[in-house]
């Protein structure tokens, strides 16, 4: 997954700055409507095209495709440092 860091860290950083901005302007505040879920397309699609040239089966991923920015902020994995 190396390389995939590599080629999506750009579309990473700008949805990481926008969950970030989000998280303390909206979230914060009272505001649980999720954002920036274009942002995590943008950045899941790029992981899911990399691993998909990598020959993974994504199909093998518990529903990869319908994955949300909410659900992705919710998983224990969010939490870790890239």
């Amino acid at each position: 997954m190396e390389k995939a860091n590599k080629k999506c860290a750009k579309i990473k950083q700008v949805y990481e700055n926008c969950f970030r901005q989000w998280y303390t302007e909206e979230f914060m505040k009272g505001n649980v409507m999720p954002g920036c879920q274009d942002e995590f397309d943008e950045y899941k699609d790029c992981v899911i095209a990399v691993m998909q040239n990598k020959h993974v089966d994504v199909g093998e991923i518990p529903e990869a495709s319908n994955l949300s920015a909410t659900d992705a902020a919710s998983s224990p994995s969010s939490s870790s440092s890239s």
